[in-house]
């Protein structure tokens, strides 16, 4: 087990993001802790068991979004997922597509926009040379007046030849 992010809650407990290794797969895991130190819940980010690797999250009205890479398909795709404080998967039970294509897109990076329930995911994407021409894409996501998660086309942030890579979004 690998810890990778914990987020601080306004009850005195935290959500603890973690990686669980089984037999060469990593599945992603959130568990909640309350302020006395015990787990009150514990859930897994995907129903899918194939490898995924945490890339980044951040706190948001409704809970946590998590960026994640998967390799269900064969190669590292991009998805997210929402989890909310009291442990339930809001997004779906897979997480959402962010990016699938046939080539790697990795090394996510999230924040949250002007308000809690917008965020900006940005990665290193493969599809235009997957060693020597990698780029930068990116996507946004909110939460609409129905409390569902909306997403928005992607957006080519940098198509210059050669590679782009390790992108940090801050707002």
């Amino acid at each position: 087990m690998y810890v990778r992010s914990i987020h601080a809650h306004s009850d005195g407990g935290a959500v603890v993001l973690y990686e669980k290794d089984a037999f060469g797969n990593s599945t992603l895991h959130a568990a909640y802790i309350d302020a006395s130190s015990s787990k009150v819940w514990d859930i897994s980010l995907t129903m899918d068991a194939s490898n995924q690797e945490f890339l980044d999250s951040v706190v948001m009205g409704d809970g946590i979004y998590i960026v994640f890479s998967d390799s269900r398909s064969g190669d590292l795709d991009i998805y997210g997922q929402l989890i909310s404080f009291s442990g339930s998967r809001l997004s779906d039970s897979n997480g959402d597509v962010l990016c699938v294509l046939s080539t790697d897109q990795s090394s996510a990076s999230i924040d949250i926009l002007d308000s809690l329930d917008a965020f900006l995911v940005c990665w290193e994407d493969g599809r235009n040379g997957a060693s020597d021409n990698k780029d930068i894409f990116c996507r946004q996501g909110a939460i609409d007046d129905s409390g569902a998660l909306v997403y928005y086309d992607e957006v080519a942030l940098s198509l210059a030849l050669g590679n782009q890579q390790n992108p940090y979004v801050k707002s």
